[in-house]
This record gives structure tokens, sequence and C-alpha cells, in this order.
């Protein structure tokens, strides 16, 4: 019995291979590529795709093309990918290009080679909007650049991955001068439909906004960066990012020179508060260097409240400076931030007023011993050894009475600190 069924096995398996893989696995479908160089063209084009049951698209630019002030080009359905080819769109109505319902819109290729440019001329109008369930998703060789309604706009249930490519001297009058990420919350059921905004890599600069968020500002949103840089960008709050609501996710990047203005407020890098929503943070990584809180406080980052923060690892809090306090870190909220993982680096950043590396209004935090993080204080060549009290009648300069905090357990506030050491008294022998 065993062996006729071995070999009706052996016959079965010699059948099936006399059929092609085809027979069995349907092959991806080949895009069909459409070449415009006229606005009229790429009209026809989109409309074409809109009225597809389904497929994959590539939109191949053969010239720079200017989009009427009136012009709407929205993709509501199927995957496309809009190649530049060295060109570029320019104006355009309320946005150069709206991506909606279920739509995927990539730009550049993935490979990075092609060239792709969104100029928006400095007209009050958005690069491209993406609402609904779209998809949009960005690539190297891609830059977006001169738009004054944000970069990019990113509503509720839609989402963004920035992947590579430029986000440039883009501005807001309000909020979000290079990426706006705005979910909503339902008044009725209170009920929350995020955005979402994903930055692996490439860069935002140069970008600033009137009130809040000068780089990426997120509200109701799911936000992640694990790569790419946030560079020079300025607003009132949150010159770097401004987050209100959702989930901050940051495993890597960097935000770099950025400024915030506000006397209120601050967080030249970033800023976080919790309006009304709930709020999930964890930052496992990345670093927030050389931002300035010009007429506030928080120069790397300014907190309100952090709801639900998991401990913060691997991050690096350098070269900050706020007008009043807190040139690393400003936190007013209730609860507790564990930062005491010795992978975290936090020195080396100045405040006017009180707490040069962080000041604590309300709530507490766990911090590492300073000595841990290895780094020298400025470059002075002397090896930071200590949490030292720096508050406004105790501004702490290196001396040889200098008393270190303890910081084997959480530091309440109000109170401010700085990373720092002792200097030793030398015995100065005459002969």
């Amino acid at each position: 019995m065993k062996k006729r069924l071995i070999g009706l096995l052996l016959a079965v398996g010699m059948i099936l291979s006399l059929f092609p893989v085809s027979a069995f696995a349907e092959e991806a479908a080949e895009p069909t590529t459409k070449e415009v160089s006229t606005v009229e063209k790429l009209e026809s084009a989109i409309d074409a795709i809109n009225k597809a049951d389904s497929g994959v698209f590539v939109i191949k630019l053969n010239a720079n093309i200017d989009l009427q002030s009136d012009a709407d080009i929205t993709l509501n359905r199927n995957t496309t990918t809009l190649l530049g080819g060295g060109y570029s769109l320019r104006g355009g109505g309320s946005q150069t290009l709206s991506v909606k319902g279920s739509a995927v819109l990539n730009l550049g290729g993935q490979d990075g080679t092609d060239v792709l440019t969104f100029d928006g001329n400095n007209q009050d109008i958005t690069a491209v909007s993406v609402s609904g369930k779209a998809q949009l998703n960005m690539y190297d060789g891609v830059t977006i650049e001169n738009y004054t309604d944000s970069g990019v706009q990113v509503g509720a249930g839609a989402g963004f991955e920035m992947h590579g490519g430029t986000i440039q001297n883009c501005s807001a009058n309000q909020n979000g001068g290079g990426v706006a990420v705005s979910g909503e919350r339902n008044g009725n059921t209170q009920a929350v439909t995020l955005a979402t905004f994903t930055m692996s890599g490439g860069t935002i600069k140069n970008c600033t906004a009137v009130d809040e968020g000068g780089g990426v500002t997120a509200d109701y949103a799911n936000i992640t960066l694990s790569g790419g840089s946030i560079e020079n960008c300025s607003a009132s709050k949150g010159g770097g990012i401004n987050f209100e609501d959702g989930k901050f996710t940051m495993s890597g990047g960097t935000i770099s020179g950025c400024e915030a203005s506000s006397k209120d407020t601050g967080g030249g890098g970033i800023a976080i508060t919790n309006s009304a929503g709930d709020i999930d943070l964890e930052f496992t990584g990345g670093s927030i260097t050389n931002n300035r809180a010009d007429s506030g406080n928080g120069g790397g980052i300014y907190v309100i409240s952090m709801g639900n923060f998991e401990a913060v690892k691997s991050v690096t809090i350098t070269g900050n400076h706020a007008a009043v306090n807190g040139g690393g870190i400003y936190i007013i909220a209730s609860q507790s931030l564990d930062m005491s993982s010795t992978t975290n680096i936090l020195c080396n950043n100045t405040a006017d007023t009180e707490g040069a590396d962080i000041y604590i209004c309300d709530g507490s935090i766990k911090l590492p011993a300073a000595a841990s993080m290895n780094q020298n204080y400025g470059t002075t060549g002397h090896k930071i050894d200590g949490w030292y009290l720096d508050n406004t009648t105790e501004r702490y300069t290196p001396n040889e009475y200098g008393k270190a905090q303890d910081v084997t357990a959480a530091v309440s506030g109000p109170r401010g600190l700085t990373a720092s050491y002792k200097r030793a008294r030398y015995a100065v022998k005459v002969t």
C-alpha cells in the first residue's frame, strides 16, 4: 500500500512539472506608462487612471508643466508613480496635486535616480494634499519648494511616508510650514481618526510657520521618525516639530538649527503638548542639537504634557539654548519621565535663566549618572562628573565647592540642573 501511494505522488509530481509556473501564479501586472508634456495631457492621463477599475500606472513628465490657478488635478484611485525626468510641476489651484480616496501616489522612483521638482513659486498653495484613505510616498531626487500653504498636507485617515527627497523653503500662515499632519476628533462620539506621517529619510529645511511647527506640525496624528533630518526651521512654537495628541515615535533622525520665538512657550527643536486627546511618546534614538528657544523655554524640547512616555533611550540632546529656562529640556507636567538609560546624552546646553540642561517646572525625571554619559564639559577637556543645581539664585559654574545632586531616585521640580564637573583645588608648592 505504501509503495502504491509513493508511486501515485511521483506520477502527480511529473504531471505538474509539465505545466508552466504562470499557470499557477499570476504574474505581477506591468505598469501602464503615460508620457505627458502639457497640462491637457496630464489631465487626460489622470482622468484615465481614475476611470480604470484597477492597475498600476506611471506618469512621466517630458517637459516643465505650469498649472493654471484654477487647476484641480486629483487622483482618487489606483497606484501611480510620478516621474519627473528632470522636469517640474509648478502652480495649481489650492494645491498642485490632490490625492484622495484609495489612491496611492509615489513621487519619484524608489531607486532615487529620478529628478522631480514641485515649485510653488511662492503662491499661497500646497504642493500635495492627501486625504481620505490615500497614501503618498516620496523618494530621493524629489524636491518640494516655495509653497506658502505648507509643502504637504495630510488629512484624517491618510498617510505620508517620506523615504527621501527634500522639502524646503515652504511656509504656513498658521501651522506646519513643511508638513502639516492633521487628524480629527468627533465631538459627539470622541472617536479619533489619526493622520499618519513617517520619515525614514530625506530633509525638511528652511521651512517656517507663523504659529506652530516650522518643519512639521502634527495634531491627532501618528508620526514616526527613524531617519532623515529637519533643519533650520522656525515657528512661534515648535521650530522643528510641534506635536499635539496622538503617538510620536522617534528612533532616529536629526533635528538641528531650528528656532522657536514665543515668550510663553518655546521648543526650538520639539514642542509637545496635549490639548484634548490621548498622547503616547516613545523616544529610542535620534539627535536634537543646536536648536534655540529665542524668547522662551526648552531650546531642545518643550514638554507640557507627557501622557504615556516610554523610557527615553539613545537620544542625544546637546548644543541647544533657551532664552529663559531649560536649554536642553523644559518640562511642565505632572508625570515622571525616565531618562536614566546611560545611552542618553544630555549635556552642554545653555539657558539664560535656569537649568542649562534641564528645567523641571512640575513632575519628575529619572536621570542617568552624569559621569556615565562619558562626555567632556564643553571644550574644557574636563569630564562631566555630576548633576549640579543651576537655578536663578545659584547659577552653576565649575568650582571647587560644587556639590553634585543625588539622582539615584527621580528628581522633582521645580529645579534646574546642569551636567558639569567640580573643579579641584590644586596645592601650589613653591621651591
